[in-house]
């Protein structure tokens, strides 16, 4: 029973070390920023990001850099968010990209609408754009956790039984 324990708190120590629970964050960069035109029909616009190895059961998050783009209103509009055809949520573009400055929006439980290989296509769509008013994305960020390599674990448990080899004799 005391080397079950060993073993299984030493596996585990070493699944942990393999980056097996370790989360990962894809980005598009700086877009630049990446306007998107609003108008009576609503502005549309989407970027893509790989999630290679994405976990869809533990936690994932998007988090969205934006705001206004040279719009006569001050206000803003709201725009929703989708990953992969899924509504993830909804924003308000709230001020100016420049002026003030462009303000982050984090949405968290996505992990079910990742793609474990592929492209996951985020995609915004403007809800009731007056004309001339445009916003814009300046950074698009998801945060995952990846599932290990078959080869990560087959090292973890090589390793743990050489541990538990050595530590017998």
């Amino acid at each position: 029973m005391k080397n079950t324990i060993k073993f299984t708190f030493v596996a585990a120590s070493l699944f942990a070390a393999t980056g097996a629970f370790a989360q990962t964050t894809v980005t598009t960069g700086e877009l630049g920023p990446y306007i998107i035109q609003g108008g009576p029909m609503g502005g549309a616009g989407f970027v893509n990001l790989a999630t290679p190895g994405a976990d869809l059961v533990s936690g994932a998050s998007i988090t969205i850099k934006k705001g206004l783009w040279n719009s006569t209103g001050t206000v803003g509009f709201d725009v929703d968010a989708y990953i992969n055809s899924h509504l993830i949520g909804r924003f308000a573009t709230g001020t100016g990209y420049f002026s003030p400055a462009p303000t982050l929006v984090t949405f968290t439980g996505v992990q079910a609408f990742l793609l474990a290989s592929g492209d996951n296509n985020i995609s915004f769509q403007a809800v009731n754009p007056t004309l001339g008013e445009d916003f814009a994305v300046g950074k698009v960020d998801i945060t995952y956790n990846a599932v290990p390599e078959p080869s990560s674990l087959l090292m973890a448990l090589v390793g743990s039984g050489l541990f538990l080899a050595r530590r017998r004799k």
